[in-house]
């Protein structure tokens, strides 16, 4: 808000003014529109009412970016409440689509999950990505859109998240009510026909749903793991030190992120390829994701060393380093065990893997801005 207001000593007791009215404006929107979407979702289906919503909030978003004065922003801001059908319709289609009364908790704490986490990490993204020109500008430079414009970044990438939600309704959402479902559905039919065309390349199996595995025996799963430290070993030996000296760590730790989400997205598929295709190509995964792991750990060491300026902090920065890594490697053991027992269960068994290729495409993203002098 303070880009907006002139320079004077009221300016911060402005800006405290006007900084809650972004977000009152918006609920105020939704408190006016909140009825008639309802009615508009009983009419049109919550699937329809819900992807059009996410249009006009893409609409709202950018035009906020696009402001350049006061009344500019908080125009849009009401218009965003306006024209948000979301949230009763959420809550309306997610009780439809949840059968058995004794799963609705799971159902609607899901929704309220991704509500918080959504409050928590957009404002911390968003924060760091508003007026580049100042926050990054090793990446963004003076006299151009981004100076001009300074709160279009953030938008930009609001954009981009709600529209790969709309895409991925579109496609994998199904209509919750009753009387609507024999109504044709192009994107459930696009996402059918994808699966078909799929089907045809690697077997009988649907990306919505698949269970299958290598049928292996410990015995055998201790041999491919053997062999994955034997590669990793070497690696280390033969082809980390060339990789880092020829490109240095910052461009080897962009490299390993841009290629592991690449090959969490295929490991579930290995298992469908022909005997012994199938052995050859989970090795291969296997052995990749080795080097990977060993390019990427010994950049890391070193952009972190890299990053300490004092020498007397290093230990400290090390073992504060060496902590989180533990602490993550603790809630992705815990929370993976259930999401692989949910996976066999249900029959998606790809969900684990394509839930780590969310996240190391998160982490590939947050790289770029990483300082290229490091």
């Amino acid at each position: 808000m303070q880009s907006f207001l002139a320079d004077g000593p009221k300016r911060d007791a402005q800006t405290a003014a006007y900084a809650p009215l972004t977000v009152a404006l918006c609920t105020f929107g939704e408190f006016l529109t909140g009825i008639a979407w309802a009615k508009v979702g009983d009419r049109l289906g919550p699937k329809p009412t819900l992807i059009i919503g996410v249009v006009r909030g893409s609409v709202s978003a950018l035009a906020f970016g696009f402001s350049t004065n006061l009344w500019m922003a908080l125009s849009a801001r009401l218009f965003g409440g306006l024209v948000n059908p979301n949230v009763g319709v959420v809550s309306v289609c997610v009780g439809e689509l949840v059968k058995r009364k004794q799963h609705r908790g799971k159902g609607f704490s899901v929704v309220t999950f991704l509500r918080g986490f959504g409050s928590l990490i957009g404002p911390a993204i968003c924060g760091h990505l508003a007026d580049p020109v100042k926050t990054l500008p090793s990446i963004f430079h003076e006299e151009n859109l981004w100076e001009i414009f300074p709160y279009l970044l953030p938008n930009l990438i609001v954009i981009l998240i709600i529209t790969t939600s709309s895409f991925l309704g579109f496609l994998f959402l199904e209509e919750s009510r009753p009387q609507m479902q024999n109504q044709t559905d192009m994107g459930w039919k696009m996402s059918s026909w994808v699966s078909r065309k799929i089907k045809s390349l690697f077997g009988k199996w649907d990306i919505r749903e698949f269970k299958v595995g290598f049928g292996m025996g410990p015995p055998s799963i201790a041999s491919a793991l053997l062999t994955q430290a034997i590669v990793a070993i070497l690696s280390q030996v033969f082809v980390v030190p060339r990789v880092i000296d020829r490109f240095g760590p910052l461009k080897t730790i962009r490299w390993t992120l841009f290629l592991f989400p690449w090959l969490y997205c295929i490991t579930p598929f290995t298992a469908r390829l022909p005997y012994p295709l199938s052995i050859m190509a989970i090795l291969l995964d296997l052995w990749t994701k080795g080097i990977l792991v060993s390019l990427g750990y010994v950049a890391f060491a070193i952009l972190l060393t890299s990053t300490v300026s004092a020498p007397q902090h290093l230990a400290t920065v090390n073992g504060a380093a060496v902590s989180i890594g533990r602490l993550a490697r603790s809630i992705g053991a815990a929370v993976s065990g259930s999401m692989f027992h949910y996976s066999l269960t249900s029959s998606y068994i790809g969900m684990p893997f394509w839930t780590l290729d969310i996240i190391v495409a998160a982490g590939a993203i947050l790289s770029s801005f990483l300082d290229n002098k490091l």
